[in-house]
């Protein structure tokens, strides 16, 4: 609304406005009622499935909606005068409002702050060259300031997402995204504005914005627009998304009316007869598409391949001054026509490229205005800027000046008829090349354009002085080919007609002239006027005495030469725009029936004839004729049109623009054309009706639209037009391509010495490939570009498409079974989720086209997308090179565990072999394999660097496979290198983890599910692109040097790896250099730098460091590049190969002159990169060369590799993993004493064991035997025949138990806790590399005294004097007390052993103990089963206790003396084992109830000694509850209490269970450990055997979940307690796991799959989980309400039920996993289990306090790897719960003693560390010597000594001197100290 102040004006519009109609009330209540269902639909779901909806059926989105709803249908609609409620309701509001301050200087009101704002904006904006729709002063500045960009959408999305809400979705008159979408247009072409509103984006102008963001907005435009010329690949997102909303809104429909179900939902009969129907034609259509796509003329022409190989000819400027042309000078100017043509193009391009040799002065370009409405100007600079004229810009600016004119018009279109020549320079030539070459146009139309345009231009050319005429013309002007002599350069015999008869009229009506032409045997109205034209041009020009040229060109191609190789113009024609029709669907047939050379001239060609004519001196008529065709001699250099579709249907199917069955139908259809009736037949049939009834459909359809206000999709009524007006081509290069006699022309012309028919011929496909494939900006058709060829050589491999046609494909392949099929559309919906582009350089290819031998593809082996994505190659590839069958590949044995995926492998041709091991054991099924597969007849595909190389460096090759290979195949073989280089890969992080010393995630099929899930949402990281090239073979035969041809298969893995710019960009960050400048410095270094795939989004972005390094070190191992590092660098980089050193090389250790490269002008050279990486990696081996010192410091001995790693990244210096991994290599091989230098060389470094130097008999470590031997073993845990033990199992490593005595383990190797043990310690163990077993020591002598004094005290043979029994008694089962006694560190042992079998005798020991030297003594300890480990039988030293020490081995003692079933109690001797009480008391139908995890060697002794606690604590109690009385026998007598007399008589054979008489003797004894007397006998509680025992398993999401679920067990009252119920955590669940493992069983493989699947549906990961093992004991009653009471509780906290077999195996393994800490042993792996009682207020915050301690002390020990560290619970009660601990570190590389110091301060600050964390000392292992120090800190000193008095009193002589817990006066040789120790001490 607008107020006009002059009068006259305003009655003027008032005047205007009265003829316009009032809008009706109705009418505006129309609008309010359609702003409403706007409103509804205006949600974003309803709006995007509209828009879907009518996009899908080809509705035009814009017109149904935005019009209906926003815009005018109706012009008149513009002017119509609002409704009278209208202008109310306007008034009223402005009355509410305040005047807005439009000009307020002071920026007050939210205008004027926004024009400010503006104004700033436009400013930045129109210098930086951005067009700003409206100045700041417009009133658009309001709200949005609009500006025009290229790519609008991609100008908005990324201005999005800095933070800017820009925005192109729409306006007032349609959306812009739709017309952005489709790519950029020019400026405004027509009123309406809709090219102008595409280029429409509009930026943000907010009053709260500040000056700062404003001018951020500004810059952020300038970046985008500046860094993104042409739009790029969007990254992955959800596919089918129309899909998923047609089923949306099916769902909704059916959701409101779901009675709609029972109209569509058919019958069981219609539904088997609909199946049965779709299932035959289905069957029908791929049979039918597998008959097309078998047609043997698919398969590629080999000379194709050969062509793209060929060497690169001299192109543009090179090669115009190479040839000169025979022909003068123009000293003048030069007037062309049709300049923007192909043929006019290629002649100006010429023009410029020799004006300087011709004379030229000036260029003037003729040009028309262009369709569009643009002018000269701007055709004019199109023109400069096309890359066709980039050689010659600068001659194109100084001679080049366009003049508006079109030929066709009277006096070209100008106003003035006497238009004068208005340049300075004379006008010498003027040369008429423009003309419209369809061949169909009506008589009239083609005499206009093709003889009046020619004559008009003649006059002009007479009339502005020109002293020569050049017409371009045709060849075929000749009506037909000649049968007997060439065609000669002269005018045509037009028998009697007269050319200006026929000329004058063809311009009338044309009927005579129609005539004519038939009579003559033109084929059409092109060639019949060109010909008139070239009589009448000739007629003028010798009237006018001007010297006159006609070049008559034949079928023009693609340029050989120049402008550069290849060039086919902007559009397609002649031959190549044949083929472009074909290869975009427009038609179906052509016809060559006669297989003769076609005449076509490279247009390169044609535009030498036509300057040469130009310049060329005056001659005769003979002369004035050339014929721009290659000359008859010479028509066999030219390829046969048929040879021409045939190549180009193969290039086709190669590059994967149509599919193999439309491409082998049109091959069908073209051999049957070949007859001319079928051909005239076929082409109305499948050229010309499809097109029409296209064109009929695209009518009518506009015409019924129309009437609903709808419009037809713009491309589609364009594509219909264009095609039916092309649809009769075939017929129209019927005469040219296919005619009786061959065309053969007399001519000049002769092909270059280095022409190549087959390259031609390439080149006349390739143009063809490019026109028909879409441009880069999405529509439209493009020319090849400069350097096409190299792109034209890349196919891509199963490039993205719908589902339904990925399967379509995949099934129609020929021969293809039905696994290979779904394997084949699987893998390219797997692409299409990574947006992974996968290319191969089918040029390559050609090197197995000789090949007579069998070929093995030796690809690099980076991911595991490798074998993927070689076999789609493969599989796309082999109809066409049948040569590249689907290849066997030697796949990991460890896919053949994966429950499907190995099966699918194994279908699709796998085999799989072991991978390493080979050295050690060769798998003796290799070579069956091998021949297996190699009989077939397919290729191999083997992955000789055995490995994924982490950090895409280039491996070492292995040679094993290819030895069995070369003895197998007994014949020559060929290695084929195939190098894969990828941009991302998906392992990019899991390897980054691994070399920062993480373990290597298993496969597992789960997480390929899951993998696919994410792919499906769309969640999976664009991937880039990967390229394949495949290297000339290596022949293998049997006298092959294996090694010789490994080398050179590695460096043409290397030659072949190429990089992209995302790699330069991973440079630049990393070395902190311009973007720009590495890349320069990489191309201009000569590395392969292509171009990024990546999509938009991830630019702008830092790679993250896991990306950046490997990408880094791919582009370091390029020979340029890596010949520039250190020597011993580059070895790194790539194992294996040649040196590419010279003795100038710069070697590691020299001086630099620069620290860091200069940056010159902004660029630098690949010298420069090299230095800052090099900087990089001498910084890096500096840091690991002082890690090395630094370890050798502090005691290590031997140092590998990755234990120089981890310090490295542990250090504190900062080193990214790869970096730290390659300076750790360098400085572990060069620290290498030279004797070990070849043995790492043949394995040491690589991982291979060492072979050894002697040979010595080796015994099995148990017996075959399936008797059980119960003899227990000295140096080890349990029983002699039970042991884990390692070896190589078919070459692979394993652990293996040594007997059948654990039902849960078995003997089937465990491979997984092989594994385990290395991937949760962080090291590399070898199998062969274990602790040396060693004879027993010697020890002193036994003192003559003692002998006599112990033989006449005991009974003869109670002393045993030998090594093996003193050993045995004075060790325990401590770790320190085993590693001291396996690597024979020995401490004092006790002097003789006295097993007693009475009680009697223990007191006699005592006594003669007391009386021995004088009554100096002896020293007594007695001993059990041996199983403490807290050091508590072992003796003190001499310094502390001179004395001789007796060990009174208490098993002896081992019988039930009494059962008072009644009573419920029994008296047992101290002697007796757990394992021999439980089944004695079980004779009597009874038990204890006492089962620790010890109980197969402990004794009741040692359970009361160190007060004990069981497994089943819950139900019967600990140690303490269960006896009532002991009997003690000290060195003064026997120590008991009421009824512990074994000698009273059996009606006293009863307890009480409590007397409140005084202190109790129990109380006392328990926990004494052997100081206080010897416990000979005690009565204990018995109970009935439990009517069930059931186990049970409960698995939870993680530790927290199972810890909260055990403190609610805990609160139960004791009788609903489980009697076991113990909680593991992941690390133990893993490791029960792995002693379950049945790797050799797909079964188990399988159940192990489904299960971590069921449990990931149940929100449980394996990774994170704890579990629960459960034992209930007790009546039917009990067992039951028990279970019901837990069920709730493990509802209650999610967790699933594991079952009972795995609860009854997992409580069963606990007497199993003791075995593990001594197998660890064998490989320097010390561990120690920790136990602790803690409150349930501090009970969650113990084992993180440990875990932490530990930590910190190993990285301050710096022991290698990282230690192992777990936890379960294992008793409940209510005030607190009972933690039992292990550690585990591998003390590789120090020395014995060292190891053992190391991990007993570690020990030490674990127990530390659980005591201030609030937990106790020990739970049920007792304090013994090793733990008595940190006892004075739970306990008074008053405490400690009436405990120490007491003693006093029942042995005064400490008799009894184990000097265990308080006891220990002071520290024995094994005490600890609290200070941490000095290992280098």
């Amino acid at each position: 609304m607008v107020q006009i102040r002059d009068q006259n004006i305003r009655d003027r519009v008032r005047l205007q406005e009265s003829k316009y109609p009032v809008r009706s009330a109705w009418q505006r209540l129309w609008n309010v009622v359609r702003a409403f269902i706007f409103k509804i639909f205006g949600q974003a779901i309803l709006y995007g499935m509209i828009e879907a909806v009518l996009t899908r059926v080809g509705f035009s989105f814009d017109s149904f909606v935005v019009e209906s709803g926003r815009g005018f249908k109706n012009s008149r609609d513009i002017r119509q005068r609002p409704a009278t409620a209208l202008l109310e309701l306007l008034l009223r509001r402005l009355q509410a409002q305040h005047r807005a301050a439009f000009d307020d200087p002071s920026d007050v009101s939210s205008v004027a702050r926004r024009r400010r704002l503006a104004e700033l904006i436009s400013g930045r904006l129109v210098d930086g060259g951005v067009d700003v729709v409206m100045d700041h002063r417009g009133s658009n500045s309001w709200w949005l300031l609009p500006v025009l960009a290229e790519n609008p959408k991609h100008l908005a999305a990324e201005l999005v997402a800095r933070g800017f809400d820009a925005t192109c979705t729409s306006t007032q008159l349609r959306r812009v995204a739709t017309i952005a979408a489709a790519g950029p247009r020019d400026a405004v072409r027509n009123p309406a504005g809709a090219d102008f509103m595409d280029r429409v984006v509009y930026l943000p102008l907010s009053p709260k914005m500040s000056t700062s963001s404003a001018e951020a907005l500004a810059t952020a435009v300038l970046e985008v627009r500046g860094s993104s010329s042409s739009a790029l690949r969007s990254s992955a997102g959800r596919p089918g998304t129309s899909i998923a909303l047609w089923a949306l809104a099916t769902g909704l429909v059916l959701l409101l009316r779901p009675s709609l179900l029972s109209w569509c939902l058919p019958g069981t009969k219609i539904l088997v007869q609909f199946w049965s129907v779709f299932g035959v034609v289905a069957v029908l259509v791929v049979a039918f598409a597998r008959w097309c796509a078998a047609e043997p003329e698919l398969k590629l022409d080999p000379q194709l391949l050969k062509a793209m190989n060929a060497k690169k000819h001299a192109e543009g400027v090179e090669y115009c001054k190479a040839k000169v042309l025979a022909c003068g000078q123009v000293d003048g100017a030069v007037l062309l026509t049709g300049s923007t043509g192909f043929v006019g193009g290629g002649i100006l391009y010429s023009l410029l490229a020799r004006s300087k040799e011709l004379g030229i002065t000036k260029i003037v370009l003729l040009i028309r205005r262009g369709r569009n409405g643009a002018g000269v100007e701007d055709r004019l600079r199109e023109l400069r800027t096309n890359v066709a004229f980039e050689d010659v810009r600068s001659a194109f600016d100084e001679l080049v000046v366009g003049l508006e004119g079109n030929v066709a018009q009277p006096d070209f279109g100008w106003a003035d008829s006497n238009e004068k020549w208005k340049y300075q320079q004379p006008l010498k030539v003027v040369l008429h090349c423009a003309g419209d070459v369809r061949f169909q146009q009506p008589m009239q139309q083609a005499a206009l354009s093709l003889i009046s345009a020619t004559l008009q231009m003649q006059q002009l050319a007479s009339k502005w002085g020109a002293k020569r005429f050049v017409f371009i013309s045709t060849a075929f002007v000749h009506a037909v080919p000649s049968t007997t002599s060439p065609l000669e350069e002269k005018l045509v015999e037009l028998r009697d007609f007269e050319p200006m008869e026929i000329y004058r009229d063809a311009v009338a009506h044309g009927s005579w002239a129609q005539r004519a032409l038939n009579d003559l045997g033109f084929p059409n109205t092109y060639t019949f006027n060109k010909a008139i034209a070239e009589h009448l041009v000739m007629r003028a020009c010798d009237s006018e005495n001007m010297d006159v040229r006609i070049v008559r060109p034949s079928i023009v191609g693609p340029a050989w030469a120049f402008p550069y190789i290849g060039w086919a113009g902007d559009k397609p024609s002649t031959i190549v725009g044949g083929g472009t029709l074909l290869g975009r669907r427009g038609l179906r047939v052509f016809r060559d029936g006669y297989d003769r050379s076609c005449p076509v001239v490279p247009v390169d060609f044609v535009a030498d004839i036509a300057v040469s004519a130009l310049a060329g001196a005056r001659g005769t008529s003979q002369s004035r004729i050339l014929h721009a065709a290659v000359d008859a001699s010479q028509t066999e250099q030219m390829p046969s049109f048929r040879r021409f579709i045939t190549t180009y249907l193969q290039a086709l199917a190669l590059k994967g623009q149509l599919t193999l069955p439309e491409l082998g139908l049109m091959i069908k259809l073209m051999r049957w054309s070949n007859n001319e009736t079928v051909f005239w037949l076929l082409h109305p049939l499948v050229n010309v009706l499809p097109m029409k009834l296209l064109a009929a459909i695209s009518r009518i359809g506009q015409f019924l639209f129309s009437f609903i206000g709808l419009k037809l999709s713009k491309g589609f009524v364009t594509t219909a037009k264009v095609l039916e007006s092309c649809c009769t081509l075939p017929a129209q290069y019927h005469p040219f391509t296919s005619p009786v006699s061959g065309w053969r022309f007399q001519s000049e012309l002769r092909v270059p010495e280095d022409w190549d028919v087959n390259k031609y011929l390439l080149l006349n496909i390739q143009a063809c490939c490019a026109f028909s494939s879409l441009g880069g900006d999405g529509k439209g058709l493009k020319g090849p570009p400069r350097g096409y060829s190299e792109e034209f050589r890349f196919v891509q491999i199963a490039p993205p498409g719908s589902t339904l046609a990925a399967a379509l494909l995949s099934f129609a392949q020929p021969g293809t079974p039905l696994l290979y099929g779904m394997a084949s559309a699987a893998v390219r919906m797997g692409l299409h989720w990574m947006n992974l582009t996968v290319t191969v350089d089918v040029a390559s290819v050609n090197s197995l086209i000789q090949l007579d031998a069998p070929f093995v593809l030796c690809p690099t082996h980076r991911s595991l997308l490798d074998f993927v994505i070689i076999g789609a190659m493969c599989f796309q590839l082999q109809p066409v090179l049948p040569m590249l069958r689907l290849p066997h590949v030697a796949a990991d044995a460890e896919f053949a565990g994966l429950p499907f995926l190995g099966w699918i492998l194994e279908g699709l041709g796998a085999f799989f072999v072991r991978r390493g091991g080979g050295a050690v054991q060769p798998d003796p099924a290799l070579r069956a394999k091998v021949g297996k597969v190699f009989q077939c007849g397919r290729p191999l595909e083997v992955f000789l660097e055995g490995l994924r190389s982490r950090g895409r460096r280039q491996l070492r090759l292995r040679t094993g496979l290819l030895k069995t290979l070369r003895d197998v195949s007994e014949r020559t073989v060929s290695l084929i290198p195939l190098a894969l280089s990828y941009e991302l890969l998906p392992e990019d992080d899991a390897f980054y983890r691994e070399l920062a010393g993480l373990p290597r995630d298993p496969l597992l099929v789960g997480d390929l599910v899951r993998w696919a899930l994410r792919g499906i949402r769309g969640e999976l990281t664009a991937l880039g692109a990967a390229r394949m090239r495949l290297g000339t073979p290596e022949i293998l035969d049997t006298s092959s040097d294996l090694d010789r041809i490994v080398a050179a298969v590695q460096e043409q893995l290397v030659g072949l790896t190429s990089v992209t710019t995302v790699h330069a960009r991973a440079v630049a960050e990393l070395l902190e250099l311009p973007e720009a400048a590495v890349l320069h410095a990489l191309r201009m270094g000569g590395l392969p730098v292509e171009n990024s795939r990546l999509p938009d989004s991830s630019k702008g972005k830092t790679l993250p460091d896991a990306v950046k390094w490997p990408l880094l070190l791919q582009t370091a191992t390029l020979a340029p590049l890596r010949a520039k590092l250190p020597r011993q660098w580059a070895r790194w980089l790539v194992e294996g190969c040649s040196d590419l050193y010279t003795e100038a090389t710069v070697l590691p250790g020299e001086s630099k002159k620069q620290e860091k490269p200069l940056v010159s002008n902004g660029l630098l050279d690949l010298s420069a990169v090299a230095a800052a990486l090099e900087l990089q990696f001498r910084h890096a081996e500096e840091a690991a060369q002082r890690a090395w010192e630094a370890l050798r410091s502090g005691g290590m001995v031997e140092i590998t590799e990755d234990h120089l790693v981890q310090e490295l990244l542990s250090g504190g210096c900062a080193l990214p993993p790869p970096l730290a991994r390659g300076a750790a290599s360098i400085v572990a091989a060069r620290a290498l004493p030279a004797r070990l230098l070849s043995a790492n060389a043949a394995g040491g470094i690589s991982g291979k064991p060492r072979q050894p130097t002697t040979v010595t008999p080796i015994w099995p470590a148990s017996s075959s035997k399936t008797q059980l031997s119960n003899e227990e073993a000295t140096e080890r845990w349990g029983f002699k025949d039970t042991r884990f033990v390692a070896h190589y199992f078919d070459g692979r490593p394993a652990a293996q138990i040594t007997s059948n005595r654990y039902p849960g383990l078995g003997r089937e190797p465990l491979y997984g806790l092989w594994d385990l043990f290395q991937r949760q310690l962080g090291v590399s163990l070898n199998v062969r590399s274990v602790l040396p077993e060693r004879a027993m020591p010697e020890l002193p002598e036994v003192p003559e005294s003692l002998r006599d004094a112990l033989e006449s005290a005991l009974p003869s043979g109670r002393a045993s004097f030998d090594v093996e029994s003193r050993v045995r008694a004075g060790t325990g089962h401590g770790l320190a007390d085993i590693w001291r006694l396996r690597t024979r560190q020995l401490q004092r042992m006790p002097d003789a052993v006295v097993r007693p079998e009475s009680e009697e005798e223990v007191q006699a020991l005592l006594s003669a103990a007391a009386a021995f030297a004088d009554r100096s003594g002896f020293a007594v300890v007695p001993v059990g089963g041996r199983t403490n480990v807290t050091s508590a039988t072992a003796c003190p030293s001499k310094d502390v206790d001179p004395r001789p020490f007796v060990a009174l081995d208490m098993r002896g003692l081992s019988s039930v003396l009494w059962v008072n079933a009644e009573d419920s109690v029994a008296m047992i001797e101290a002697g007796m084992t757990g394992m021999a009480l439980k089944e004695a008391l079980r004779q009597h139908g009874v038990t204890m109830g006492m089962e620790p995890d010890s109980m197969e060697f402990s004794t009741l002794g040692g359970w009361i000694s160190t007060k004990a606690s069981g497994m089943k604590r819950a139900r019967y109690g600990n140690i303490e509850d269960m006896v009532l009385e002991v009997r003690l026998i000290t060195p003064n007598g026997a120590l008991w209490q009421r009824h512990g007399d074994p000698s009273a008589p059996a009606q006293t054979q009863t307890a009480i269970g409590r007397a409140s008489t005084g202190m109790l003797q129990p109380g006392i004894v328990i926990g004494s450990e052997g100081c206080l007397g010897v416990i000979t006998s005690a009565i204990v509680r018995i109970h009935p055997l439990p009517e069930v025992i059931e186990y049970e398993s409960v698995v939870f999401a993680d530790w927290a979940c199972g810890a909260a679920w055990m403190r609610e067990v805990a609160r139960l009252p004791d009788a609903l307690r489980p009697a076991s119920c113990r909680l593991m955590d992941q690390q133990q669940l893993q490791l029960s796991r792995a002693l379950r493992e049945n790797s050799g069983s797909s079964r188990g493989s399988l159940r192990s799959t489904i299960q971590e699947a069921f449990l990931r549906w149940r929100g449980i990961s394996l990774s994170q989980a704890a579990a629960a093992t459960l034992v209930f004991e007790g009546s039917k009653a009990e067992v039951s309400v028990q279970k019901r009471k837990i069920c709730e509780l493990v509802s209650k906290f999610a967790g699933v039920w594991g079952g009972a077999s795995s609860g009854e195996a997992g409580y069963a393994l606990t007497f199993a996993i003791a075995y593990l800490r001594d197998f660890g042993m064998d490989y320097r792996i010390l561990s120690e289990s920790l136990e602790t009682m803690a409150p349930w207020s501090a009970l969650g915050s113990v084992w993180p306090a440990v875990q932490a301690a530990v930590q910190a002390e190993h990285r301050t020990l710096r022991l290698p790897g990282k230690p192992f560290m777990s936890c379960r619970m294992t008793q409940l009660y209510s005030e607190g719960g009972v933690l039992y601990m292990y550690i585990a570190v591998c003390t590789a590389g120090l020395e014995s003693e060292k190891a053992i110091e190391a991990f007993t301060q570690l020990e030490h600050v674990a127990r530390k560390a659980i005591m201030d964390a609030g937990g106790c000392l020990s739970h049920h292992h007792g304090v013994g010597k090793h733990r008595a120090s940190l006892l004075s800190t739970t306990q008074s000193p008053l405490f400690t000594k009436v405990l120490q008095d007491l003693k006093l009193s029942f042995d005064p002589s400490n008799i009894l001197g184990a000097r265990n817990g308080v006891w220990a006066l002071q520290a024995a040789s094994t005490a600890l100290t609290k200070e941490p120790m000095d290992l280098a001490r």
